[in-house]
């Protein structure tokens, strides 16, 4: 008989922690602990000091699968914790519970990484953080994300603007909203011009593409999910399908029953068995 489980809900951490987040909102006393990979406890956080709904949200955020997807994964040596009380106040605890940033009313939000965060001040206003609390970019930013490879894309004066681990401008401005891929293998898909799309490399300069297909459109994505990139060479695709405007593939709808049968046989590799 299967035993009967015991949370209502099991997220596995990923990015290095080897650890399993377990929420139980049962009866009057919601547990939030965290496992090893065996389901062996390792420590749990107290309903009576966090806030374990908020915490649990954050530390989804967190370690979902976004990053993974866009290749920005780094190894996390702390996990986010929101305190129980009127006010919403961040903190930090390390891999064994114990904290390590006291929770403060100052900060809205954290998004981890290896080294750093990202920070946003109770002011709306973005920068990035050591772990020992000192501010690496100053949060003078109305938005920010990290963006691979030491850079960031951040809003400033309804521009957006790339910079480096210390803050310094890369490259050009971009209006706001505009497509700004991750960096990859030092290069980014950008939007240059109005729909108009080119890799930049890691200095912010336009790389020659004239040996690659050109780009008509790009949708980046974003969720816990997937990242979903669309981009292609149109014609290609079409002569590729044999695209019509009555059809694709051999197929239409004018065709009559003797022609579909001919067009399965020719597809399928029938020697005419198929009779209309």
């Amino acid at each position: 008989q299967s035993p009967i489980p015991k949370y209502d809900n099991l997220f596995i951490m990923d990015y290095g922690t080897d650890l399993v987040m377990a929420l139980t909102n049962k009866g009057d006393n919601p547990k939030l602990e965290f496992l090893n990979t065996k389901g062996e406890k390792v420590f749990s956080l107290s309903s009576s000091k966090y806030n374990l709904e908020e915490t649990s949200k954050l530390i989804l955020k967190n370690f979902g699968q976004e990053k993974i997807v866009l290749g920005l994964a780094q190894k996390i040596k702390y996990i986010p914790v929101v305190k129980e009380g009127d006010e919403r106040k961040l903190g930090l605890i390390d891999l064994n519970g114990e904290e390590v940033m006291k929770p403060s009313g100052k900060y809205k939000n954290f998004d981890l990484y290896d080294d750093f965060m990202i920070v946003e001040r109770d002011n709306d206003q973005y920068g990035t953080m050591s772990y020992d609390g000192e501010w690496i970019i100053r949060a003078k930013f109305d938005s920010m994300r990290y963006n691979g490879e030491n850079i960031f894309v951040a809003k400033q004066n309804d521009k957006l603007r790339l910079l480096d681990a210390n803050g310094e401008r890369i490259g050009q401005s971009y209006k706001t909203g505009t497509d700004i891929g991750p960096f990859i293998g030092g290069k980014a898909l950008v939007e240059l011009d109005d729909h108009e799309y080119g890799f930049i490399d890691t200095e912010g300069n336009e790389i020659d593409s004239k040996d690659s297909p050109e780009i008509y459109k790009v949708d980046f994505k974003f969720s816990d999910e997937a990242v979903q990139s669309d981009y292609m060479d149109v014609d290609a695709i079409v002569s590729a399908i044999n695209l019509t405007d009555k059809g694709m593939g051999g197929w239409s709808f004018d065709l009559t029953p003797g022609q579909v049968a001919s067009v399965y046989n020719q597809q399928s590799g029938n020697s005419g068995d198929a009779k209309p």
